[in-house]
């Protein structure tokens, strides 16, 4: 059994969050990793930006959101996953619009399959137009 002392526990863990960092690094080299301070404090309670009404396809849920983008206006984009599409929420919006997609699964000039974050993550932005 190995003793661990409060000094060699805060090292461990250090080394461990190091290790999951460069992992992360290694796995997707478009990836930013945060600066967060380790004397960060945390808010206990958190808010609601899109979806929030159970799964399903209305303009105010969402269907395995899979990933988001968060444009300098401050607009989620998210790959709404299950609903083949991506749809756009503005800051204090309590429905989402969509901005592609949105036609069933497919390949037309006006469907998508299954988009990820990686759909969203450069290539689309309301302000520069459709991909």
């Amino acid at each position: 059994l190995q003793r661990v002392t409060t000094e060699g526990t805060e090292t461990n863990r250090q080394t461990k969050q190091k290790f999951k960092m460069n992992e992360a690094a290694r796995s997707d080299k478009n990836t930013a990793l945060p600066n967060i301070s380790p004397n960060a404090r945390w808010t206990q309670n958190g808010i609601i930006v899109a979806g929030g009404h159970e799964k399903g396809n209305a303009v105010n849920q969402l269907h395995h959101p899979c990933g988001l983008y968060v444009d300098d206006d401050q607009s989620v984009l998210i790959a709404d996953h299950y609903n083949h599409r991506i749809v756009e929420w503005k800051c204090g919006a309590t429905s989402g619009q969509v901005m592609a997609g949105g036609n069933g699964p497919g390949n037309r000039n006006d469907q998508l399959y299954c988009p990820s974050d990686n759909v969203i993550k450069h290539h689309f932005r309301q302000k520069s137009g459709f991909l």
